[in-house]
């Protein structure tokens, strides 16, 4: 959503009139006066909604078509900040050992100030429901951390509107992997390590 988006049907020698046209889903209501409401060669969204999406194709007067594409246009993160696009975890990492401390947080939007901390255990895992990150709140500590604490954990609004999750482990084990709980762009150099519970 609020990305700007453009289609055009690329001119054929012979035939000057292929026009853009589209079939918005069913649950789409994008305004008719929008710019690709009306057949063109070519017409640009400035900021695309949920309401956008469908399928977009070129056809001429004689009633040619092209293969028809269908665009998507997600609102999921609209609301989120690039920081917040997934939970802050604290310690900043996805391994835990047992009875580590672990935080998780969702910033908050300065429009939106309802996002909240969900999670979905393991099938495995019978973390107590009355711990911390069991109610839904902008922020959860764990004391303790067990393996029956671990799952995905993300952030969501009263709307629905979910970020990405992160899937947090908590082993019994002796070592973990040590990488960052956030996001990296492609391209970008990341360290990992690997953590031997002290176990003194």
């Amino acid at each position: 959503e609020y990305e700007s988006v453009s289609v055009s049907c690329e001119e054929d020698k012979e035939v000057k009139a292929w026009r853009v046209r589209r079939k918005l889903h069913k649950t789409s209501s994008a305004n008719d006066s929008d710019a690709c409401s009306v057949p063109a060669a070519s017409c640009s969204i400035q900021y695309v909604f949920e309401s956008h999406s469908g399928e977009y194709w070129c056809e001429n007067h004689e009633g040619e078509k092209s293969r028809a594409l269908n665009i998507s246009v997600t609102g999921l993160n609209v609301q989120l900040s690039s920081e917040a696009s997934v939970p802050l975890i604290s310690p900043d990492r996805l391994q835990f050992f047992e009875y580590e401390s672990v935080s998780v947080s969702c910033e908050e939007d300065k429009e939106v100030k309802a996002w909240r901390v969900r999670r979905k255990l393991h099938k495995t895992s019978s973390a107590n429901d009355s711990d911390a990150c069991s109610v839904p709140a902008a922020s959860c500590s764990i004391q303790y951390a067990f393996e029956s604490h671990s799952g995905e954990y993300w952030c969501e609004n009263h709307e629905g509107e979910k970020s990405r999750a992160l899937n947090i482990s908590v082993t019994a084990g002796s070592v973990i992997l040590d990488v960052s709980a956030q996001p990296v762009k492609e391209g970008s150099t990341v360290t990992l390590k690997c953590i031997q519970e002290d176990t003194e």
